[in-house]
């Protein structure tokens, strides 16, 4: 019987950690949280930024196909009907936290309010959609000028860039000017992220 109870605290001793072994662990533990967390925040803006970015692109390029595909528009009318001028993205450095996505009814290369497109008695706004990026990306600034102006149109693939033969969005953290992506797209159709 005494061997079985001495087995028993062998046992015990073994599986057991003294107190400074659990400190030691715990102090490690908060050495690896200190280090890591803080370039978890720093990768997640520079990723913020990126995936900004990469959807401005994939929006320019879904633009791209709506006027190459001859989207219609206007479903809701009795007579959907494809613009005249394209499909275009609209961006305005004084507005910096957003893009917008329109149809140019009038064919006049600009985004204007009012109701422009559509058969006659049923005019609706040529804006289609405003996209807002991630909180705390903006556009930095657009080249060659700001308000800028992207426009695809059909049956030929047509680009035309206000102001210019290239088009740059520079986009950026609200709080850190050093994070920087650039977006461009050429005459060509071509559009890619620097």
């Amino acid at each position: 019987m005494f061997q079985k109870i001495n087995h028993k605290n062998k046992i015990n001793k073994e599986i057991g950690f003294t107190l400074i072994e659990i400190l030691v662990v715990s102090a490690i533990i908060v050495v690896l949280s200190a280090v890591v967390i803080p370039q978890y925040r720093v990768g997640d803006q520079h990723f913020r930024v990126q995936r900004s970015a990469h959807k401005l692109a994939q929006d320019l390029r879904h633009v791209q196909e709506m006027a190459m595909g001859a989207k219609e528009i206007g479903k809701d009318t009795r007579e959907p009907f494809y613009p005249k001028g394209g499909f275009g993205i609209y961006f305005d450095a004084s507005n910096p936290e957003y893009y917008t996505i329109f149809a140019d009814c009038d064919s006049d290369s600009r985004l204007l309010s009012g109701n422009r497109c559509g058969p006659v008695g049923e005019k609706f706004a040529e804006e289609i959609e405003k996209i807002y990026f991630e909180s705390k990306v903006e556009m930095g600034s657009v080249l060659p000028s700001s308000p800028l102006y992207v426009i695809f149109k059909a049956p030929y693939p047509t680009i035309s860039i206000s102001g210019g033969t290239v088009a740059t969005i520079n986009l950026w953290l609200t709080n850190d000017h050093e994070k920087i992506k650039i977006i461009k797209v050429n005459e060509a159709g071509l559009i890619y992220v620097e």
